[in-house]
């Protein structure tokens, strides 16, 4: 009984400090954006990566619209969320997040994105009306017969009465 009693002590002892000595899970959300310019219109493109495969992470907190409380994100995908912009400037997204069936939270803190002041609607290209092409049909047969050959104009005719 004593044996048993110290194996189960060592292996009580074993199994907490595996436990204690194991990395923390890294329960994180990283947010990172982008801008462009898209047919004159600035969008920044925020990109919301949830790093637990196997639980869904839930937007606690955001100072963006573009990325609403209440906003989920499956088991390690990434939600992609677009922000049109009305023109240059900095935006930030600052986002909170908490997972399902754990007490751990993340806030990474706010992620900025410069929009430069070079979007301006694309002009139309300019195209030339196509030239017309020449028909493709042949030109008619002439006539088998030659036409009636008519006196000319203002020239006098004069009968031949045999005088």
């Amino acid at each position: 009984m004593k044996k048993l009693m110290v194996a189960l002590v060592v292996t009580v002892v074993a199994v907490g400090l595996g436990a204690w000595l194991t990395p923390a899970s890294a329960w994180t959300v990283t947010v990172s954006g982008t801008s462009e310019c898209v047919n004159g219109q600035a969008v920044v493109h925020w990109s919301v990566k949830n790093s637990e495969a196997n639980s869904t992470m839930n937007i606690t907190s955001s100072n963006n619209p573009a990325v609403p409380v209440g906003t989920t994100v499956a088991g390690g995908q990434t939600g992609q969320f677009d922000q049109n912009v009305d023109g240059p400037g900095t935006y930030t997204l600052d986002v909170a997040a908490s997972w399902e069936g754990s007490a751990e939270t993340s806030d990474p803190g706010p992620v900025s994105v410069e929009v430069p002041g070079d979007c301006e609607p694309e002009e139309p290209p300019v195209t030339e009306p196509p030239t017309p092409e020449p028909p493709t049909t042949p030109p008619a047969e002439p006539p088998s017969t030659p036409p009636a050959v008519e006196p000319p104009v203002g020239t006098p005719h004069v009968p031949n009465t045999g005088v």
